[in-house]
């Protein structure tokens, strides 16, 4: 085997091989691939195909055995995180193993350092430094066991203390933008739910074990790869909020619903086992159905939580004010000595404590499965500006992309993206500010503009403040 290059083994190449081979799984699949190998025996390369010539009468339908396709699951159609079925021997022996899918050989070829991934978040989430190093830290270490596991499954029986982690910060810091991007890179599957839909099993509401279900079809049925995903859980300040009131102001049904709901969460957090309701194929009478029908697929029985990653995130008004007063005291403490550096560390609020949160109202028991906290601090004007100048995913090329949709450049000079940026401070909801100011002071010109001959528009510190002067000039 030729050896690697040194460019081959430099960071940022194994960061652009690594996205480059996630956007081929996501945006070709399998297809890709088979396209590019030579016909099978059946002499078609795909079930799409098949299904075709079935359809036209080219081809009799294949019984009492359809022809196998690599990647088919059991809707019939390929899908990047699905790899072919193993085949079930006639006398009813055990399938033997199938090779691991595209998306969980990456997983297992997963081999980043936690600076890497720093950067990397660092090119899509302003600020937060903190909490990307907690993140990049909590990830490599979690997906290095993984990465173990997979190529030695007896690792997966021994002990192993998740770094499950904790996001505390206002809305709009950015909590959501880091947990989606960090999955992305990972390229694992990845489920958003919301503390406050769920309720105790047995009531009415969400149940826990339906946020762990849903990682299998964002998985696309690929319930190994599901086993290894991101559960991400927000607003779980909710529960610790009721919890904490319940004695004077809350009843005992509500306290069911937030007491119980945090015992649940405990359950799946560890080493749980959910069942997976058996998948029914569509009644109709199809191809693809009998298809399905005829392809006895075996199928687990249940999702093994032990490897799955759970983050939880809330705004935590109350502890954060009590956070941000104990940093405040600290920093004018430090200032009073004479420490005038203001390092990257510094300029972050403290790590709460175990005795916060249970002074807040969550179970011991719950937060102590949580080990990684960390406080994301509320966004300056200055740091909103760079989110609109400099993020790769900056709202602002949302708002490009929409006036190049009628062949309209807009150009916003950076006078007035400081404007922009201060009038979105006063807005009080973090970066979600920006997309309300840019909406409101461009959505007269998206309105007239495309109408008029007008092949461009640019935006200075003035037209912010009175956009309705400049529209004016440009349509008289």
């Amino acid at each position: 085997t030729e050896a690697s290059s040194p460019v081959d083994m430099h960071p940022k190449y194994r960061m652009k091989e690594r996205m480059r081979k996630l956007g081929h799984l996501r945006e070709a699949g399998p297809q890709a691939a088979q396209e590019q190998s030579d016909p099978p025996a059946h002499g078609f390369r795909s079930f799409n195909e098949y299904a075709r010539a079935v359809k036209d009468g080219a081809q009799a339908p294949s019984t009492p055995t359809p022809p196998a396709f690599p990647g088919v699951d059991q809707s019939g159609t390929l899908s990047p995180f699905s790899s072919p079925a193993p085949a079930a021997s006639s006398r009813g022996e055990a399938p033997a193993a199938a090779a691991p899918s595209d998306a969980l050989a990456l997983v297992a070829d997963f081999r980043m350092k936690p600076r890497e991934v720093k950067e990397y978040l660092d090119r899509y989430v302003i600020q937060q430094h903190e909490a990307k190093k907690a993140l990049a830290v909590a990830l490599c270490d979690h997906y290095n066991h993984v990465r173990r596991c997979i190529r030695d499954p007896t690792r997966n029986e021994r002990h192993y203390v998740k770094p499950n982690i904790l996001l505390l910060g206002p809305s709009g810091v950015g909590k959501t933008h880091l947990i989606r991007t960090m999955s992305r890179l990972i390229g694992v599957p990845f489920v958003k739910c919301d503390a406050t839909k769920f309720s105790a099993t047995g009531y009415v509401g969400g149940d826990v074990e339906d946020a762990v279900k849903s990682l299998l079809p964002a998985a696309n049925g690929d319930a190994t790869l599901a086993e290894y995903g991101i559960v991400y859980v927000d607003e779980v300040d909710k529960l610790a909020a009721a919890s904490a009131s319940s004695s004077r102001f809350m009843s005992a049904g509500s306290d069911i619903n937030t007491r119980d709901v945090q015992t649940s969460l405990l359950k799946v957090m560890e080493d749980g086992e959910i069942p997976i309701p058996p998948t029914n194929g569509n009644p109709r009478s199809t191809i693809g159905s009998s298809f399905r029908a005829r392809q006895a697929k075996p199928q687990k029985a249940f999702l093994r939580t032990k490897n799955i990653l759970f983050i939880f995130s809330g705004a935590f008004n109350d502890l954060r004010k009590s956070l941000d007063e104990e940093w405040r005291q600290s920093s004018s403490a430090q200032a009073q000595g004479g420490d005038d550096v203001r390092s990257e560390q510094s300029a972050e609020p403290p790590a709460p404590s175990t005795h916060h949160f249970v002074d807040a109202g969550f179970e011991p028991e719950f937060i102590g499965r949580i080990p990684v906290r960390v406080a994301c601090r509320p966004l300056a004007a200055e740091d909103l500006l760079l989110i609109l100048r400099d993020a790769e995913e900056s709202v602002l090329r949302q708002f490009e992309d929409d006036f190049s949709g009628y062949d309209i450049s807009l150009v916003v000079k950076d006078e007035a993206l400081e404007e922009l940026a201060r009038m979105a401070e006063g807005q009080g909801t973090g970066a979600r500010a920006l997309l309300t100011v840019l909406d409101s002071v461009l959505r007269e010109f998206k309105y007239e503009l495309p109408s008029t001959d007008v092949t461009e528009l640019v935006i200075d510190a003035s037209a912010v403040r009175d956009p309705r002067t400049l529209l004016r000039r440009l349509v008289a």
